[in-house]
């Protein structure tokens, strides 16, 4: 078994990767929501062009969660025909995605999506002012005000999510990334299955994550005979509150061990 050790910094979580659209988009009564998206747009456009093949995704069975050295909890996954995800149990408890006539229904976070033709949210059922700006397929933005915004590579990998001056910086290894690595936020933990209805994911895994210029995250990868991942090691230094000045402070490291089987 090839083990390769790497330092990299997780965002990453099976609930909070799928972005909280329950946030008012706009925040005063002169906030004019048409001229905002007409930004947005603009900015996307300028974005360079991302040139990079979809990454087949393993159908990941389920993980073991190890928090410094404790098993704490178990995941189970469960995939329709087409590679999307139908299910995600935390100890038995399942959450499901319902894709029919457009529309995913997410019931995880009690959200329904509308769907375009390539499978992609573009707005909120019930809720057509919130908004999902791709580039090539991949999502750098929504119209929900204070929402990080992303920055890809030109071969498709996530180098920089943001808001005001606060960045979170990415490295990758030269190993695709099969397991729907995508790590959003800092408050996020590991492996992120949002599905891809929030567009494609990195095409590589992480090597390194920066909170502005501290790493704040390490990894180590483990792969069996047919180069599929069966460990992601995280060493995490994990965010524990803001300060007076909105500024996220850091707590102690700790090592969490993620383990797939397929």
């Amino acid at each position: 078994m090839n083990k390769i050790y790497f330092i990299s910094v997780l965002l990453l979580s099976l609930i909070v990767s799928c972005k909280d659209s329950s946030q008012p988009v706009s925040p005063s009564p002169q906030f004019d929501i048409v001229a905002y998206n007409a930004q947005l747009q603009a900015e996307v456009n300028g974005h360079p062009s991302i040139n990079a093949s979809v990454i087949e995704q393993e159908r990941v069975k389920n993980i073991e969660v190890f928090l410094n050295k404790r098993k704490t909890s178990s995941i189970m996954y469960d995939y329709y025909a087409d590679g999307k995800v139908k299910s995600i149990s935390f100890e038995n408890n399942p959450s499901q995605f319902i894709y029919q006539d457009g529309i995913l229904t997410a019931n995880y976070v009690n959200k329904s999506y509308v769907l375009d033709k390539n499978g992609f949210a573009q707005t909120i059922k019930d809720d057509s002012q919130t908004k999902f700006f791709y580039k090539n397929g991949f999502l750098l933005r929504t119209n929900i005000v204070d929402d990080f915004k992303y920055t890809y590579s030109t071969t498709g990998n996530l180098v920089k999510a943001f808001i005001g001056s606060e960045s979170l910086n990415y490295t990758y290894t030269d190993y695709p990334n099969t397991i729907r690595q995508e790590i959003l936020k800092l408050q996020e933990y590991s492996n992120s299955i949002r599905d891809s209805y929030l567009g494609h994911y990195s095409t590589n895994l992480i090597k390194e994550i920066k909170y502005n210029d501290t790493t704040v995250i390490t990894f180590e990868y483990e792969f069996d005979a047919q180069k599929r991942v069966t460990k992601a090691i995280m060493n995490r230094i994990t965010p524990t509150s803001l300060n007076n000045s909105n500024k996220i402070i850091l707590g102690p490291p700790v090592l969490i061990e993620y383990n797939f089987s397929y």
